[in-house]
């Protein structure tokens, strides 16, 4: 059992991490089993009949591991691709201090941009650019198939007007093992959202262990925006060729008070630039089989519910004196579920008597 402490970071009180090893004796401390899943319109998943499969050493340079974003080729690693490909392992999102993996991303890579402070429904979904480009045109992969965008349409002028973007926070932070951004434009072989890049987020695929965390804080300054994460992690495994992981996250927040002054009143009293409150729960089950030497299946399911509200513009007592003869300010709310599975099957198919073979990879989704 290994407890871990992290230095605080921004108003981040304290970040704990609670790790138990009991169900791994067989495995060296410190390593970790890792299985790539098959990317979207790549070969990735086609390298050999069987899941590939990679020990990895957490000491290992980034640069080492081999990524499977932006090129058709198998067993590329991160310097070698002809692709600025970035990696962001789960340590590092979890050291950054952030509540969220939005925000966690837009601390660790230049290239990615969050809205600080949105308007309307527009600060209830969690958005990412890349290069300064629309989040339409930033593409979001889950294991290298697509992950679905929300209904919630920001119509405020700006990079991002009219865009209904991929909202990442609805997946736990605690099923990602690492994430690879695709610096540069992809759409001849991703398609037109991937204009801006393209974002991979490659889940856990461990068979054993569990990983229990916690994260707490509030702003530093007058003590508003109090927030809060549980993760929990743990993996099984299904046969001798299989794996099961299962993931979840609870997180929290809530107003951070940045009022302005109005200038209708004079007053200090207009919450408008506030950040949301926010009430989240997501689960996510990862999950795959070799069926035999030639063929296994893969598939993940997520789900997530979440309330969040939002302050609007300070309306003056003369909107509805009679009722609100001091003025009040309206909130929007959201309650929403989200829900996606992915299935599919992967292998290699015989072709001809010479023993040659022809890569198979076929998967379905919902979300």
């Amino acid at each position: 059992m290994a407890i871990k402490a992290y230095v605080p970071v921004a108003g981040t009180f304290l970040i704990t991490s609670l790790t138990t090893n009991a169900l791994c004796a067989a495995t060296p401390q410190g390593k970790e089993t890792l299985r790539h899943s098959p990317s979207q319109k790549t070969a990735a998943s086609t390298e050999s009949a069987k899941t590939v499969r990679q020990t990895e050493n957490p000491a290992t340079p980034v640069n080492e591991q081999v990524v499977v974003t932006g090129t058709h080729s198998t067993g590329v690693k991160a310097r070698q691709s002809i692709s600025p490909i970035d990696i962001i392992t789960a340590t590092q999102l979890q050291r950054s201090g952030a509540m969220n993996v939005a925000d966690a991303l837009a601390r660790l890579n230049p290239s990615i941009t969050i809205s600080a402070q949105g308007r309307d429904t527009e600060s209830l979904t969690s958005q990412i650019r890349l290069r300064g480009l629309s989040p339409n045109q930033t593409l979001v992969l889950i294991d290298g198939a697509r992950r679905h965008s929300t209904a919630n349409m920001i119509i405020y002028p700006g990079p991002q007007q009219g865009s209904t973007p991929v909202d990442l926070n609805m997946i736990p932070a605690s099923a990602i093992d690492h994430i690879e951004i695709l610096r540069d434009g992809a759409a001849a072989m991703y398609g037109a959202d991937a204009i801006a890049g393209v974002v991979n987020i490659i889940l856990k695929k461990k068979n054993h262990g569990m990983q229990i965390a916690t994260q707490t804080g509030a702003n530093a300054y007058d003590g508003s925006g109090w927030n809060i994460q549980q993760n929990i992690n743990s993996g099984f495994k299904i046969g001798s060729s299989g794996f099961f992981n299962i993931s979840g996250q609870y997180y929290h927040t809530d107003h951070a008070a940045a009022a302005n002054t109005d200038v209708r009143t004079g007053t200090h009293n207009n919450p408008f630039l506030s950040s949301p409150e926010e009430t989240r729960g997501s689960l996510l089950a990862n999950f795959g089989y070799d069926i035999n030497d030639t063929l296994g299946f893969f598939g993940n399911i997520t789900y997530a519910h979440r309330h969040a509200e939002s302050y609007q513009y300070l309306r003056v007592p003369s909107t509805l004196p009679a009722i609100y003869p001091y003025g009040f300010v309206p909130s929007e709310t959201i309650d929403e579920d989200d829900y996606a599975a992915t299935l599919g099957l992967k292998g290699q198919l015989p072709t001809g008597s010479n023993g040659a073979s022809a890569p198979l990879t076929a998967q379905t989704k919902t979300g």
